[in-house]
């Protein structure tokens, strides 16, 4: 019980940390779409970088596999770790929607463990800004596109 509710005060922190001193912006991702004036219930598409949300709000520069932690030090495929331990995934864009780009993603965070770092897409209900709800996740690979099993979490 102590994990379930340490887990969704992580969670939370993540989501209001990015989005506190955000304005809008021109919104635009991906580049063939447009999406302005959003609002719950709105399907949209992101594409970008899978990270550990709880990481990269600890240190902005841990988009990769191993992570610089404040009081861990280096850890070693911290990413896959957090992501087995079901930590909040998000996306990383490379251009902002909403005024935002990084979006996590309302699933299981073990469903990524093997793909963290790669590229993804995903298809989904806007929840609020930072928050997609998935219908599709699909992550490149070498030979291609794989999609993804969505798993709900107990949070919704």
């Amino acid at each position: 019980m102590k994990k379930t509710i340490y887990n969704l005060i992580v969670f939370l922190i993540t989501i209001f940390s990015f989005n506190c001193s955000q304005h809008k912006q021109d919104l635009k991702q991906p580049a063939s779409k447009s999406y302005e004036n959003l609002k719950e219930g709105d399907i949209i598409e992101i594409s970008g970088k899978l990270i550990c949300a709880h990481c990269y709000a600890l240190n902005i520069e841990n988009v990769g596999i191993d992570h610089q932690l404040p009081k861990s030090g280096f850890v070693k495929d911290c990413a896959i770790i957090c992501a087995k331990q079901n930590y909040p995934i998000a996306v990383l864009l490379d251009q902002p929607i909403d005024s935002t780009k990084l979006w996590i993603i309302r699933t299981v965070g073990d469903t990524f463990a093997d793909y963290m770092t790669k590229t993804s897409i995903v298809n989904g209900e806007y929840v609020y800004r930072g928050l997609i709800e998935p219908t599709s996740l699909k992550v490149r690979k070498e030979n291609g596109w794989i999609k993804l099993e969505i798993k709900k979490t107990g949070m919704m």
